[in-house]
């Protein structure tokens, strides 16, 4: 209190604790800014302790990378950090570009060879192809390549399914096959319904890729989808049979939902 009775009456007393209070906030940001600065080298013993400790394998490595690329970019400072970041932009959708393009090209090389199989197998009037960005999806009917209430792939069918198989060679394609029924009820002792029919039919095909012309089992996948997916009525025989069918969807990547 001395202090304060000690000082002019003209001065105001409150501006010594605000000076105070200046004086913290001061300190308080100055280490704030000294926590906000990164240990870069301790940060990358981390990432490798983590590594090691989860065992985690040589397939982390463009993590590591990447880690090492944002740390660099964070030891940079001024013009140097904007330069740096807006190369590896271009760099990075200069890479995209090219995987486009020749994605692209794949699709375009998978569709002539398809058409091709269809017109050697004589086959325009029963076989539908269709193309999106994702991938080509080729809708055979049922008849070409089933008996009636069968599973077992017609003799006569071998030919096509060979000459797919042989397309599946010449790159990294994904194959889908699903298999749709109509709404006729099916109760067989092998068929309880058309769940096991239509699954059994995509499985057949798949197992012919796999077994017989050597397709690497993890480009293949089989789906059965009952009269879940109509294309026509079927209210008439004509819309029956051609929602009886195989369909055959070519992707460059795997089918599988990861959840």
């Amino acid at each position: 209190m001395k202090q304060f009775e000690d000082m002019p009456k003209g001065e105001k007393r409150w501006m010594a604790t605000f000076a105070d209070l200046i004086t913290l906030l001061l300190t308080f940001f100055v280490i704030m800014l000294g926590m906000a600065r990164v240990d870069i080298e301790r940060f990358q013993q981390a990432i490798k302790s983590l590594r090691k400790d989860r065992g985690i394998t040589e397939e982390m490595e463009n993590i590591d990378a990447g880690v090492d690329s944002l740390l660099s970019m964070n030891a940079t400072e001024g013009e140097d950090f904007k330069e740096m970041k807006f190369s590896d932009l271009e760099h990075i959708d200069s890479e995209i570009e090219a995987k486009k393009a020749n994605m692209e090209e794949d699709l375009v090389d998978m569709l002539e060879a398809l058409e091709r199989i269809v017109k050697e197998n004589k086959l325009e009037g029963d076989v539908s192809l269709e193309t999106s960005q994702n991938g080509i999806r080729l809708r055979v009917k049922g008849k070409l390549l089933f008996d009636v209430g069968e599973a077992n792939i017609r003799y006569e069918a071998l030919r096509f399914i060979n000459s797919i198989g042989d397309a599946l060679k010449k790159n990294q394609f994904f194959l889908l096959v699903e298999g749709h029924t109509d709404s006729s009820p099916i109760t067989t002792d092998k068929f309880p319904s058309n769940w096991e029919l239509s699954g059994a039919r995509a499985s057949s095909v798949i197992r012919y890729l796999i077994d017989v012309v050597g397709i690497e089992k993890k480009r293949l996948s089989a789906i059965g989808y009952a009269d879940n997916y109509p294309i026509a009525l079927n209210t008439t025989p004509a819309g029956r049979s051609l929602n009886r069918r195989v369909e055959f969807i070519f992707t460059k990547n795997p089918t599988r939902v990861v959840i």
